[in-house]
């Protein structure tokens, strides 16, 4: 059974809340998932959009989340290690934790995917984010994708109205 991603913030396809911008709060949102399949060890979240020529900017990565687990909360702290054992690997700013969209009317699509691993990743092969992707190399059991755009609201409401 394949596993499922989903926010109480937004719906899949949907437009990402001003809040979880950096114009506003700046929050991490909430999730949650289905059960994992069996051999699930640990799971990451990796959230990414594409600018300019293409290149990834990353928006948050938290691993090491235990098989149990069926959710996140919003408004996780910005640092390396939160709830315990989970670690967050650095953003494309920097830090550690949520980065939101700059600009709540810059045009992204964001895409937060959920991976099942078969094995805990050991934080001693490095915060930063190609690190995390690298060490998840050819351990993915199952993934999920949740697509959340970034835009001009009017667009959005238009949209959603002729769609």
């Amino acid at each position: 059974m394949a596993i499922a991603l989903t926010s109480s913030a937004f719906e899949d396809g949907g437009y990402l809340p001003k809040w979880y911008t950096r114009q506003e709060v700046n929050a991490s949102p909430p999730l949650g998932w289905t059960k994992p399949p069996l051999g699930t060890r640990s799971i990451a979240l990796v959230c990414t959009s594409r600018r300019g020529k293409g290149d990834v900017f990353y928006h948050w990565l938290a691993y090491n989340l235990g098989p149990e687990r069926r959710s996140i909360d919003g408004k996780q702290p910005n640092t390396e290690r939160i709830l315990g054992s989970v670690r967050q690997a650095a953003n494309s700013r920097g830090g550690f934790g949520w980065v939101g969209p700059a600009d709540p009317d810059e045009r992204l699509t964001l895409r937060l995917r959920l991976f099942c691993l078969d094995k805990m990743i050991d934080p001693s092969q490095g915060p930063e984010a190609l690190d995390l992707v690298r060490a998840m190399d050819g351990h993915v059991i199952s993934d999920a994708t949740l697509i959340v755009h970034n835009g001009p609201r009017e667009e959005a409401e238009k949209a959603q109205k002729e769609g």
